[in-house]
């Protein structure tokens, strides 16, 4: 099985993110690519900041 990122085929590439340990087995899954992941984290972070911990609070509690 091969794993392609969804995003990167969208964009008219083939990018492979993961390969399994058969190469006769041709079936497709689709995932995202390091690349992408770190735009749509960046993106989500625009939408959802991170959180500040609460005053008093210890960081143990916050994480």
């Amino acid at each position: 099985m091969k794993t392609i990122c969804a995003w990167c085929e969208h964009e008219g590439r083939r990018v492979t993110v993961a390969a399994g340990d058969q190469p006769d087995d041709l079936t497709i899954s689709y995932g995202i690519c390091d690349q992408h992941t770190a735009r749509l984290v960046s993106q989500l972070h625009r939408y959802f900041p991170p959180r500040k911990p609460a005053p008093n609070v210890p960081d143990t509690l916050t994480a």
